[in-house]
């Protein structure tokens, strides 16, 4: 049965405007109620039991698929489409433009465009798309598939400029935790005499499998981005190679996230870097994520896949 293409709730809880789910402190997912006075938040497995939901109901099946889209996006709103990433495997984030514009500098280059045809095509809209100029420059460089049309060319140098544009970010975001790892380590060497470098180390040695299973995830979906002109020549390779390790690395990067941002806080503190406190916070919220890391929870789920598996 498919999934549906958005979170259109029935409920009128639900529905308001000032409701949003997101994962809580503890990272499990809650509905926050901002209503003008009235601020609240309530743990989702209670939300069917407090709005009295039918368990075979629409809005049932909703917050069913709530935990595990908030994996791969930070909030979940009524009327917001249900992540692809759940749906066929397809990535659905993009970076910021800079981003897209290295990517599409990227292309051009591996087509070998002339440099005029690489200036004229660089520019992209804010929603990732290409401009008439461009779709019509990329039919001239990929005369090599007579029998596609316009359209057809468009949308496969659309997806490899995609999925360029998320290693790049991926690869920025991998070095932001093996900075943070290195970090924490030097940190406790510095401090080994006492606690708050022994907090740090412990932090450090938790965060280590986690920096190297992201590391790999990185090299491999570098690779599989590697040959733009075959990703051009055929398009299914992105499905096959490069989206289980972007979604893989997105769902790590949304999870690891607030330890950085403890980290960084802690570290740059101006009454003098990180306090026992700072360090007791970042190893506990280390340890409730990634005592016994399992890799496999932030691969795309096998059955997901054939249904179709940092501020950006």
């Amino acid at each position: 049965m498919p999934l549906p293409e958005r979170f259109n709730f029935q409920h009128a809880d639900l529905r308001r405007a000032g409701a949003v789910f997101v994962r809580g402190p503890d990272r499990l997912p809650m509905l926050k109620m901002d209503f003008g006075d009235l601020k609240g938040s309530l743990p989702l497995e209670r939300l069917p039991a407090s709005l009295q939901l039918h368990a075979d109901g629409i809005d049932s099946e909703l917050l069913a698929l709530v935990p595990e889209a908030l994996r791969y996006v930070r909030q979940v709103r009524a009327g917001d489409p249900v992540p692809s990433e759940l749906r066929d495997g397809r990535p659905s984030w993009l970076p910021r433009p800079h981003v897209m514009q290295r990517a599409v500098g990227a292309v051009w280059r591996a087509v070998e465009g002339p440099l005029a045809l690489l200036e004229n095509a660089a520019p992209v809209h804010k929603n990732g798309g290409f401009d008439g100029a461009a779709r019509d420059l990329a039919r001239q460089l990929l005369g090599l598939f007579p029998d596609v049309t316009i359209a057809q060319v468009e949308e496969r140098v659309t997806g490899v400029v995609s999925d360029l544009a998320r290693v790049d970010w991926l690869r920025r975001a991998t070095a932001v935790l093996q900075r943070t790892v290195g970090e924490l380590a030097q940190f406790s060497a510095q401090h080994a005499s006492n606690g708050a470098g022994d907090l740090a180390r412990r932090s450090a040695l938790q965060l280590r499998d986690i920096t190297i299973w992201g590391t790999e995830q990185a090299i491999a979906a570098d690779a599989a981005v590697g040959d733009i002109n075959g990703l051009l020549a055929e398009p299914e390779l992105l499905r096959r190679k490069a989206w289980p390790a972007i979604c893989a690395l997105r769902a790590l990067a949304l999870d690891v996230e607030p330890i950085i941002l403890l980290w960084q806080a802690a570290r740059d503190r101006p009454e003098g870097g990180p306090r026992r406190r700072d360090l007791e916070d970042i190893l506990r919220l280390t340890l409730q994520r990634y005592a016994g890391f399992d890799p496999a929870l932030f691969m795309p789920k096998p059955v997901s896949m054939a249904a179709g598996g940092f501020d950006d």
